[in-house]
């Protein structure tokens, strides 16, 4: 996120449009993110209601309940406020507010870090999920259909095409749009036309933009992590995190990145190191937690049907394996260490 070198106020040259285009993209986001909001909450209270028409399904819902309830919250937390900010950033465009441009590129290069990292989490577990959707479709249709069972070669054909149409929607929505987020907004045409448009400062310009994107980065993640105080005392999380100091941390999530929030937008070097710290002890913490983990008797903690158990702790346990998390997690870090080691030079300049 950092800003080009200046230019001659003569070679100015207005990013209206630009700034417009961006208003108009996030508004459209950030309305499809509530509306995914809404629909996760229709479908919990849905699912509750239509479950009393069959008791079996009575019963499988009362023993998901709780995965049910907090996988509600998770959603809405994270669908239901990233759409309200997206919305709020959008109007910011669209009134050209100087701040605007901070929240965009912050949000942009988060969108595009999540997307390439979910192309990869894609391209990684591409052969499991391909071997067991063939063996699924192939075992289903051969139970229903007289005119005989297709064979896995052909079923694995159509995850072939499914994948590749998959992976075009994941380069297009996830890392082209955010991609030409940016493009729209880097620059010193984009911040001087804000700054025209809007020539009071404001609380975005008390430190550099890629020092205020540290700090919206860390409030997000504060408030992303209150739902995981709900959810580390579910039974399942203890195959993940058994217990003692380790699980107790998780209590200390939000008043961490809080606090590097508040420190960074101060310019405190302590806030750097403390975030530094938090990225290595979560990568170290989120790959040992993932070494030991008994996904049948996690899906049975969860009060899964033992039908979608037998089909899907198979699949998981192929799909993350601990060497494959240990990898993803690792190369996944390598941007914000590096972002990081980066915007380090701003905190050398200052402390406030």
């Amino acid at each position: 996120m950092s800003e080009s070198s200046a230019v001659p106020l003569s070679d100015f040259k207005p990013r209206n449009g630009a700034i417009i285009a961006t208003g108009i993209l996030f508004g459209l986001f950030g309305l499809m993110l509530c509306g995914f909001g809404v629909l996760s909450t229709l479908q919990y209270f849905l699912m509750d209601k239509l479950a009393g028409m069959d008791p079996k399904a009575q019963a499988e819902m009362e023993s998901m309940q709780g995965l049910m309830g907090v996988s509600f919250l998770v959603n809405l937390v994270i669908y239901g406020g990233s759409g309200i900010l997206m919305i709020v950033v959008a109007f910011g465009c669209f009134l050209f507010k100087r701040w605007a441009r901070p929240f965009v590129l912050t949000i942009a290069w988060g969108w595009l870090y999540m997307g390439v990292v979910m192309v990869i989490s894609i391209i990684m577990m591409m052969g499991p999920m391909k071997e067991f959707m063939a063996k699924t479709m192939s075992a289903e249709l051969a139970a229903t259909s007289s005119a005989g069972a297709p064979t896995e070669a052909s079923m694995g054909g159509f995850f072939t095409i499914f994948m590749v149409i998959y992976l075009i929607f994941l380069l297009v929505f996830a890392v082209l749009v955010p991609g030409l987020l940016l493009w729209l907004n880097w620059g010193q045409d984009a911040r001087r036309t804000l700054e025209m448009r809007d020539p009071h400062p404001r609380w975005t310009d008390r430190q550099a933009t890629p020092v205020i994107g540290m700090t919206i980065a860390s409030i997000s993640v504060a408030i992303i992590s209150l739902p995981s105080l709900i959810m580390i005392n579910q039974p399942w999380m203890s195959q993940i995190y058994p217990g003692g100091m380790l699980r107790n941390l998780f209590f200390l999530l939000p008043l961490a990145w809080g606090y590097v929030a508040w420190g960074s937008y101060r310019g405190q070097f302590a806030a750097w190191v403390v975030a530094l710290l938090m990225l290595i002890g979560g990568m170290a913490m989120g790959i040992f937690g993932m070494q030991n983990i008994n996904w049948t008797l996690m899906y049975q903690q969860m009060g899964m049907p033992e039908e979608q158990i037998s089909l899907m702790a198979p699949l998981i346990e192929q799909m993350l394996s601990p060497n494959k998390i240990a990898i993803l997690m690792g190369v996944s870090m390598l941007p914000m260490l590096g972002y990081l080691i980066w915007v380090l030079r701003y905190f050398r300049k200052r402390t406030v």
